[in-house]
């Protein structure tokens, strides 16, 4: 055993290290590959929520046309309304 900052520690066999060692490049490979993939889902995902924003923009935008055809057509049915309640007079 070694003494490392007043704890011991086994010593590692050689063998076992190199081995290690070895793995290290396919390990970063693999956490490469996974951080890869996990961007490209996470890319996906927010292209899927700019498309449904998209979406409800779109419908938003046809909402408010609308709502602004039925403005205008209120507007003018209610000046025909107030014209001919004008021609009433009281006594």
């Amino acid at each position: 055993m070694m003494r490392m900052g007043g704890r011991y520690r086994p010593e590692l066999p050689l063998p076992l290290v190199k081995s290690w060692s070895e793995d290290v490049p396919s390990t970063r490979k693999s956490l490469e590959a996974t951080l890869s993939n996990e961007q490209a889902q996470s890319v996906g995902q927010v292209m899927q929520g700019l498309q449904q924003i998209d979406a409800v923009t779109q419908q938003n935008t046809a909402h408010a046309e609308e709502t602004a055809g039925v403005s205008s057509e209120m507007s003018t049915q209610a000046k025909k309304l107030q014209q001919l309640v004008g021609q009433f007079r009281l006594r």
